[in-house]
């Protein structure tokens, strides 16, 4: 069986599932993923989207790279690809924590031997203005993830974990010069 997750406030194009069923069924894949479109509510949608020829095969430690040196669309978030379910055995979501994905995806990619990725858009992002996302309070978050990932990292001997420390430090800067007053209304500490 497959696996896809789906906001529910974005959008598929009509072939989205099946170009990436036969991306990961074509290659043997653990995952095939694909870029995005960013839109806001009042933006037209294209409702067919189109898949290029040209895909990368990667092996789990080359996507760890490309996760944490944050250059391509897409890695992070666990929408916008198809798993295989296998994928998830004795993996699950953290409950209770924001960026749940950012905390599941190293762990998966970090057991694949294929994953396949197209920057073809195949998925479609709404952009809301008042979303985590888009919330400078959301680097508390990302930080905690971060720290997760790179003991991870360093624990499985992953290339990766190099990547880990100018954005971790980064956070630790951006963290460092908020105003106290930016702590005492959030629940994450």
């Amino acid at each position: 069986g497959y696996i896809y997750f789906l906001d529910g406030d974005d959008v598929l194009p009509q072939n989205c599932i099946e170009t990436l069923y036969e991306v990961i069924s074509q290659e043997n894949a653990e995952i095939a993923s694909s870029s995005y479109i960013e839109f806001k509510n009042d933006e037209q949608l294209s409702k067919k989207a189109t898949l290029s020829d040209r895909y990368a095969v990667i092996n789990g430690s080359e996507a760890l790279v490309l996760l944490c040196k944050d250059n391509t669309p897409g890695l992070m978030s666990s929408c916008m690809k198809i798993y295989k379910k296998e994928c998830f055995d004795g993996i699950r979501f953290p409950k209770g924590k924001l960026y749940e994905d950012a905390r599941t995806n190293y762990k998966i990619y970090q057991r694949c031997k294929k994953i396949c990725y197209t920057q073809s858009p195949l998925y479609y992002y709404r952009i809301h203005e008042g979303s985590i996302m888009a919330n400078t309070k959301g680097v508390i978050y990302d930080l905690d993830a971060r720290e997760e990932r790179y003991a991870f990292l360093i624990e499985c001997n992953e290339p990766a974990a190099q990547y880990c420390l100018e954005p971790l430090c980064w956070d630790y800067l951006i963290i460092s010069i908020q105003p106290p007053t930016f702590f005492e209304t959030n629940d994450f500490l």
